[in-house]
């Protein structure tokens, strides 16, 4: 997914989301939570950056800090509305 400043998100098999910066095509972030692939990631155009993993579970991030604003594993009309 990509973001307004030129950022690409990516899911990972090993759970894992990475944040590349396509100006200099190099891996800038790696965001750990899932423990099993990422199949989906997508920007809310805030820096917010939101995953979806075949363990059930969606994370939403601030990828500045690098914190999970909401693991979240049940409440997805909540999640729908925050991003």
């Amino acid at each position: 997914a990509w973001d307004t400043q030129d950022r690409l998100a990516s899911g990972s098999s090993d759970g894992s989301v990475r944040v590349w910066d396509m100006n200099t095509r190099k891996e800038i972030k790696t965001l750990w939570y899932h423990s099993d692939r990422v199949n989906s990631v997508a920007w809310d155009g805030q820096g917010r950056l939101a995953s979806g993993s075949n363990d059930k579970t969606i994370c939403v991030w601030d990828t500045e800090s690098k914190k999970q604003i909401i693991p979240e594993e049940r409440n997805s009309s909540y999640i729908a509305r925050y991003i």
